[in-house]
């Protein structure tokens, strides 16, 4: 219908520092793993026009939240979607 859609993912976990979530997205930084998953799934989103914010508290009520924004859908996605649909169907 032309609007943004919106995927909300949230975990009651331990939660992520004050101090980390300005880092999470940070080539290199990180608490334990090797530091490239968060910023490639940044930049892999946002080029194909999708924003992701992240949300998180620790303490009492923790909770760590991802915010997808998905752009509106146009004519020619519809369109390229449902030619991709036909050829999975001949496949079959």
């Amino acid at each position: 219908d032309g609007s943004s859609r919106k995927l909300i993912y949230r975990d009651n976990g331990r939660g992520i520092s004050e101090g980390s979530l300005s880092f999470v997205w940070e080539p290199g930084y990180t608490t334990g793993g090797q530091g490239l998953g968060m910023p490639f799934i940044k930049r892999s989103l946002a080029s194909s026009g999708v924003s992701i914010v992240l949300d998180s508290r620790q303490g009492d009520n923790s909770y760590t939240q991802f915010t997808l924004t998905f752009p509106p859908i146009n004519e020619d996605f519809i369109k390229w979607n449902e030619s991709m649909r036909e050829k999975e169907e001949l496949r079959l």
